[in-house]
């Protein structure tokens, strides 16, 4: 199946704008209006604790805001309009181990200012059984641009 523009565009965003993510080699997976899936592939860099071998809990909260602000993003109609987190919690439930991790992301409310995501990071994906690692809940400031 060939991606669209709007999906290149978005991963294009994504992947390679925002250089953070880029840094950590975050990856668009799927987009679909209000959800998204995210890749990140496992490298020793993203290590936390000498002693264990878990991906720091920073980068962890960061794929669950970018996959958050990714699904509220892809309500958005107009692509001038913009937003930023509010507020973001993240429940870590498991170690993430050294194993790529996959993030997916749902849209629970969509207003005209203000958006709330759910998000859930899975570790072991190739499993019949991915393991959950995390879950988080954002709400998203939309700053709508309104045509003059």
């Amino acid at each position: 199946m060939e991606k669209s523009d709007y999906f290149k565009n978005i991963a294009n965003f994504i992947e390679n704008k925002i250089l953070y993510n880029k840094f950590l080699g975050i990856k668009l997976k799927s987009l679909n209006q209000g959800s998204c899936q995210l890749l990140l592939p496992f490298k020793t860099e993203l290590l936390g604790d000498p002693f264990r071998a878990v991906v720091h809990g920073g980068v962890l909260s960061t794929l669950i805001d970018v996959s958050g602000g990714t699904a509220c993003f892809s309500m958005l109609k107009n692509k001038k309009d913009r937003l930023s987190t509010v507020d973001l919690r993240v429940d870590f439930l498991e170690p993430a181990r050294q194993n790529d991790l996959i993030c997916t992301a749902k849209v629970v409310r969509m207003g005209n200012k203000m958006g709330v995501v759910h998000m859930k990071i899975f570790s072991n994906i190739t499993a019949q059984n991915p393991i959950l690692i995390a879950t988080g809940q954002g709400v998203y400031n939309i700053i709508r641009k309104f045509n003059a």
